[in-house]
């Protein structure tokens, strides 16, 4: 955001931090199969954590390098979904957040044994855009089976935050659900984000025709031309900042 701003000196200012806390952050916490919670030596400094690849989901889905390798990625990502998310009644509930290398829950904390709607959505965008989509999608549908499903806990429009094993939840109507968009924008987020090309919005659909404002059809060895839009009516008041 800093060099898209233009400010090089504070974004020159991260780069130097980042480059200094990654290598500490991976040998500290990177156990050769997926980040420790901490790296302390407390009964709970190795639980497995659904989130502990937060920074890679917003990274990836801002088109930005990604913050490990990938095998440190999709092994850490398949730690989780085979501990946290498949370990709790087969995966129907979503992804705990916390548990133990020994597949218990880890019951440190109230959030530690938790199950909460949007980081398990986060989770599962996390794993689409490392090309898992299937257990992504297994991982999501825990979240629907538990909150949506007759076989659920029928929270239905009231999705709350989050929810235990045994279906004791807290705070109804929570806006963290809404994460799922983040799987929407993994499975069809446009190529490079940070270049998108300036174009108005009202032109879009009003193109040139030597670009490709005129489609060319090729049907039974016949060739055509299909005109794709006419130029549409501005709006007033219009966000798109039309220039008609």
């Amino acid at each position: 955001m800093a060099l898209q701003l233009g400010d090089k000196d504070f974004a020159e200012w991260c780069k130097t931090k980042y480059l200094k806390a990654k290598p500490v952050f991976e040998s500290m916490l990177w156990n050769g199969s997926y980040f420790n919670y901490d790296s302390g030596s407390s009964n709970n400094s190795k639980s497995i954590q659904a989130d502990q690849l937060a920074g890679q989901w917003y990274t990836a889905s801002s088109g930005l390098p990604s913050l490990f390798d990938d095998f440190k990625i999709k092994s850490a990502l398949q730690k989780i979904y085979d501990f946290n998310v498949m370990k709790v009644k087969g995966g129907r509930m979503g992804a705990v957040n916390g548990m133990h290398p020994n597949g218990k829950v880890d019951e440190t904390c109230m959030q530690s044994r938790e199950i909460w709607t949007g980081v398990t959505y986060g989770v599962a965008a996390t794993m689409i855009l490392a090309g898992m989509e299937e257990q992504a999608f297994a991982t999501a549908e825990g979240i629907f089976t538990a909150g949506w499903s007759e076989d659920g806990y029928g929270y239905w429009f009231q999705t709350p935050e989050g929810w235990t094993i045994d279906g004791h939840f807290r705070s109804l109507i929570y806006m963290r659900p809404l994460s799922i968009w983040g799987m929407q924008w993994a499975l069809s987020m446009p190529k490079a984000i940070l270049e998108a090309p300036k174009i108005n919005v009202m032109d879009r659909i009003h193109l040139s025709p030597n670009t490709n404002g005129l489609r060319k059809s090729h049907t039974h060895g016949q060739t055509g031309v299909r005109k794709i839009a006419t130029k549409a009516k501005c709006f007033g008041n219009s966000v798109f900042n039309c220039s008609c």
